[in-house]
This record gives structure tokens, sequence and C-alpha cells, in this order.
């Protein structure tokens, strides 16, 4: 019996792996090799196990956000950059999600934290005619870091905007250099109407981030992370942050995705955060 319960558990594993290749991840790898199509699987199963059981964020739809009167969305794609489509480390599943609330959201101001290649820059620029997006990323060959970071060799291998340069969405693309942890989000004119936060993904850098992109944010402004439910060993604190100040800003997680989301109201954007424990090594 103990044998046949065995066989029955990885059938069910075996089943919702395949359920989780995705046509995307399948296109991915006839179009671009396999390494892109097991990133994507990744991105998948990574969403998955975040909105399992042990998920610590309201799990939400899209429409729960924000009221979907648009459905069309466009994404970023180009040939020279069809490697990650169109440039972007994004799920199809967290790409359609970040372009509806960036076309249904009519921001007048974006702010992104993490510019890397610039398809997530131009896919939010594509979704909102009528807005500016500004994106922030390390010098391009600057790969210290102010505070403890991840994705060492991730800075490395970047070329910032690669995926927008010489689109017609250019036009509305500020390039910002510079490490979040000391650059001056001030200097952003206008309230920040849709921020999306995906540079260094440690624990010290997602509050640093989060902290200084709450103090630009419009009253009724829209904040995105990406990666909860990245791994631990990565260094990642991006799902233990957001647990912390779930109920301080009602951050939800989006259904399928790893993206969490919070629709700041005035009570929320003057809440202070909950005062974090202690770090060590909070600077390299």
């Amino acid at each position: 019996m103990r044998a046949f319960a065995r066989c029955v558990s990885g059938l069910r594993a075996v089943c919702r792996g395949l359920l989780l290749v995705s046509p995307a991840a399948i296109w991915q790898s006839l179009s671009s090799g396999p390494s892109s199509g097991i990133h994507l699987l990744g991105l998948t199963w990574r969403a998955h196990l975040a909105t399992g059981k042990h998920c610590l964020l309201p799990v939400v739809d899209i429409w729960e956000v924000i009221p979907v009167s648009d459905g069309r969305v466009e994404l970023p794609t180009r040939p020279s950059m069809s490697s990650s489509l169109g440039g972007m480390v994004l799920s199809a599943a967290e790409a359609v999600s970040l372009a509806l609330l960036a076309r249904n959201s009519s921001p007048r101001c974006i702010l992104e934290i993490g510019t890397a290649s610039g398809g997530t820059t131009r896919l939010l620029a594509l979704n909102a005619p009528d807005a500016v997006v500004h994106t922030l990323d390390l010098p391009p060959r600057e790969t210290k870091t102010l505070l403890q970071g991840t994705d060492a060799g991730f800075i490395e291998s970047r070329t910032v905007g690669a995926a927008f340069a010489g689109t017609a969405e250019a036009a509305r693309i500020v390039q910002h250099f510079g490490d979040s942890a000391e650059f001056d989000f001030g200097s952003i004119q206008g309230g920040v109407d849709l921020a999306f936060i995906d540079g260094s993904h440690s624990y010290e850098y997602v509050r640093s981030d989060t902290e200084k992109v709450l103090s630009v944010m419009a009253e009724d402004g829209i904040i995105v992370w990406h990666d909860y439910g990245g791994g631990v060993a990565l260094g990642y604190g991006v799902t233990e942050y957001l647990a912390e100040i779930q109920r301080h800003l009602g951050v939800c997680l989006i259904r399928g995705t790893s993206l969490g989301v919070a629709r700041l109201g005035r009570e929320r954007r003057a809440g202070r955060l909950p005062r974090s424990r202690s770090r060590e090594s909070d600077i390299t």
C-alpha cells in the first residue's frame, strides 16, 4: 500500500508539473532555446508555490485590485530581444497583469526600480500611452551596491535599456542611473501613480526601495513588487518584507504570479511602516 501511495503521489507531482508547462514556455524553448524556456518555467513554478497554502498574503485576481475597463494589452516583442520575450524577465501571466494595471490605472507618472534590459520598462510605456516612465538602474559598468544586494551575475551581464532603445516609446522613458539606496527620488517631478519595484531582491533593498517609493507616491497610487516567493537561498527577502508590511499597506498577491501589489489610500500612504528588526551586514 505504501508503494502504491508513493506511486500515486508521484503521478500527481508529474501532472502538476505538466500543468505548469505553459504555452509561453514552450514557445520560448522552440524559438529561443531551452535556457529561456526553463527560465519561464521557473517563474511559473515560483508563482505556483507562492500562491499555495503557505502564502502569507491574500491572493486576489487582477480585477480586485483595479476595475478592468480595457482588457487590451501590448507586449514588447522585438526580434532582437526574442530570448526573453522582448527583454522582460516576467512570466506571461505577470506581463499581462502588469500591463492591465498600467492600462487601467491611467497613470501620468510611472517609476520602475531595476531597468535591466528595459523590457518591462517598455511594457509599462506601451500600456500607459499618456505616462512618463522613470526607470532607475546602476550605471552600466557598476556592480557594487551600497546595501547587501543580490543577483550579482545578472548585474554584470545586463545591457541597460537595450529593449527600448530606438523604439517610439523611448521618447517617454527617462533613464536614471544610481544606487536606489542613495538616489534622490525627490528629483522625479509630480506624484508617482504606479511604481514597480524589481531591483535588488535582498530584504535590505526591498525595505529601502519601498520606503523611498512611498515618499513620492500619489495619494491613490499603486505599488507592485516582483518575485514574491523568491528563494531564500538566493538572498531574496521580498517574501519576508511584504509579509511584514501586509497589514499596513494591504499588500496582496496577484493570482498565478509572483507580483505583490498594494493600492494606496490616504490612510495607508500616511501610515507608518513597522520598524524592521535589525539585520546583519546592512552595508557591504
